[in-house]
């Protein structure tokens, strides 16, 4: 073959495929290769055209081709990932992306790609790679662990020994007596005690096994007995019930005796002191803080007795620290925001473990001006943002915006000390610099003098009395032309559960709440009700609570989003957590373009699959100035 300039093929090859021409991008790769053929780049290029073009056993065999020239081709063996999980291929798939997560540095493309392969697996069987490949993201504090339950649940079915001891838990929920021990050494899975230490596990199944397996562990160490199943497992436990608020059904005699256990143990007896914090949180049980104060503690050390102590004892301790120093915006004068900040000092939500951040962040212009063409950018400075978080809670929201945004700047107000006190407490120890923290009530923001590029108001309007009201004071504090991404409940979504919602009561309302969760879950709801049961929500106090016992909630319609944009003078630019599986949908019917930023279909849109916007609607604005 003729020689031929490789860097100006490849360059006049790869517009091609930028402008959509992938057919006539892979002709002129395939000519690199028939050239090159011993240049793993250009095979891995060809595949990448082949792929565009929809021929995808012939990509596949591209890349396998670069990885034969070259076995260390990173880029290669994610695209090979991600194309075989295409193809159906999950197994094949996971064992190509494993072998990029065996060495550091870790790839964070190959820990989504393989978490997005995993998540559709159906593990008929024990999957190896699967589960070291979860095992080593439970080290690490940088990936939402949370996202992983589904997966991880699925995976720990696959031993009939723990399936079986599950299943036999609910058939007895809550008061029956089990025929076979629930702490046998068997049930003891190191994936299953990192998921019960750094995750909320939402499964029925799993809540009857902690129910009944703690009071196993109360009743025999009531005899001076231990369970067999190691003291790992006993530390995930008490971990679990403290994440999740000790929101499994209790008796009394359950309560009175694990507070005589809290009385009567010394540091010397650390498992002990584990059944007991399955029941109570540390600061009732003495022996807990003494264990605390003589152990040593390595920071990388992610073993679930220390996860517990430092959460019990180390954390509520920062927390106080902070609390004390946290910056006053303005009174809380307003009788409903007053009922809401009750409620989120005595269950600050959410109580979240881990977090997803960016190893590299991006700029808010190149990530916006990608998705939304029309962007007005004159006078806001994207390069550099100021970003207001109105309500942040615990945090999760606001840390997740500071570390992917470059170069920005973050304040993060809420009504709740409890809550801001966890957030900074969470910000400082993942070292997220960029955040201020202030306690305020989005009411009261109005006198604030400075003005914000992008203000996120997710979860939080539809809290308040009158949510228009607050929303027109936040549009008060933009830039011109500024943008808001916010975050509303759908009517249509959170019908399900009209049936099950109430007010939890002032005085006691974790007793009210217990008792409430337990009634479902003895008589599950049929039908769209049941659907609750999937939601990790529903397996916290904090998280209960907040989902279907809120002192103050409304919800809207997206016709009544479309009327509050034009009564604020703010232009919808499109949804920002879009399931792509409703998008294609979407697509399907109406077609791109436009049509997406077109509310009135989506309108007819989700009344026929109400399902869409389960969790909120998350959407992105800007103001018409």
């Amino acid at each position: 073959m003729a020689t031929i300039d490789r860097i100006a093929v490849t360059r006049k090859a790869q517009n091609m495929l930028s402008a959509g021409q992938a057919v006539e991008a892979a002709k002129l790769f395939s000519d690199i290769v028939a050239a090159h053929p011993r240049r793993p780049d250009a095979h891995n290029n060809l595949a990448v055209a082949l792929k565009a073009a929809g021929r995808l056993h012939e990509a596949r065999d591209e890349y396998r081709r670069a990885l034969k020239l070259d076995p260390s081709y990173r880029m290669a063996r994610l695209n090979l990932g991600r194309l075989t999980r295409q193809l159906g291929r999950h197994d094949e798939a996971l064992d190509c992306l494993a072998h990029l997560l065996r060495e550091p540095p870790v790839d964070r493309a190959a820990v989504r790609a393989a978490c997005a392969t995993m998540d559709e697996m159906k593990f008929q069987n024990p999957s190896p790679v699967a589960r070291r490949i979860l095992l080593s993201l439970f080290q690490r504090n940088d990936h939402d662990l949370q996202s992983l339950t589904p997966t991880v649940l699925r995976l720990l079915r696959t031993n009939r020994r723990i399936s079986g001891v599950l299943d036999a838990a609910v058939t007895i929920y809550p008061n029956g007596t089990p025929a076979l021990s629930l702490l046998s050494r068997e049930i003891a899975d190191p994936l299953f005690i990192a998921a019960l230490t750094w995750t909320i596990l939402p499964d029925r199944a799993v809540e009857a096994w902690i129910t009944l397996a703690r009071r196993e562990a109360l009743s025999q160490s009531a005899d001076g007995r231990l369970p067999k199943a190691g003291v790992d497992l006993l530390w995930a436990l008490a971990a679990q019930c403290q994440t999740t608020g000790f929101s499994q059904f209790t008796t009394d005699a359950e309560l009175a005796l694990s507070q005589t256990l809290a009385k009567s143990i010394t540091p010397e007896r650390p498992a002990h002191i584990a059944i007991a914090a399955m029941f109570l949180p540390l600061a009732d049980i003495p022996a807990a803080r003494k264990l605390y104060e003589h152990s040593e503690y390595d920071p990388s050390d992610r073993s679930p007795r220390t996860a517990v102590l430092q959460r019990g004892i180390a954390e509520p301790d920062a927390e106080a620290r902070i609390a004390a120093t946290l910056d006053d915006l303005g009174p809380i004068a307003d009788m409903t925001s007053r009922a809401v900040k009750v409620q989120y000092e005595a269950n600050p939500y959410p109580k979240w473990l881990s977090v997803d951040r960016e190893d590299e962040p991006r700029g808010l212009n190149h990530e916006l001006s990608g998705r939304f063409p029309n962007l007005r950018a004159g006078g806001l400075d994207l390069t550099r943002p100021r970003i207001l978080v109105a309500g942040c809670g615990t945090g999760r929201h606001a840390i997740s915006t500071a570390s992917r945004y470059k170069d920005c700047s973050v304040l993060a107000v809420d009504i709740s000390t409890a809550s801001l006190a966890y957030a900074a407490r969470q910000a400082e120890s993942l070292g997220q610099n960029n955040i201020d923290f202030a306690r305020a009530d989005i009411l009261e923001l109005g006198r604030f003098d400075a003005r914000f590029d992008l203000i996120e108001c997710s979860g939080v309007l539809h809290h308040m009395a009158d949510p228009l009201v607050g929303w027109q004071v936040l549009r008060g504090l933009l830039k011109r032309n500024g943008l808001m991404r916010i975050g509303l409940y759908s009517a249509r979504a959170r019908a399900r559960w009209n049936n099950l919602r109430e007010k939890a009561p002032t005085n006691d309302p974790a007793t009210f709440i217990r008792k409430r969760r337990t009634d479902l879950l003895t008589s599950p709801p049929k039908g769209a009700e049941a659907l609750v049961f999937q939601i990790s929500d529903f397996y916290t106090l904090s998280g209960c609570r907040d989902l279907l016992f809120h002192t103050q909630e409304l919800h809207f319609t997206l016709p009544e989003v479309s009327r509050a944009l034009d009564k604020l003078s703010l232009d919808f630019l499109g949804f920002a957590t879009l399931p792509k599986s409703a998008e294609q949908a979407f697509r399907a019917i109406h077609g791109s373009g436009n049509k997406l930023q077109n509310l009135e279909l989506w309108d007819s849109f989700e009344q026929d699959n109400p399902d869409t916007f389960i969790t909120m609607y998350q959407f992105w604005c800007q103001a018409r100035d």
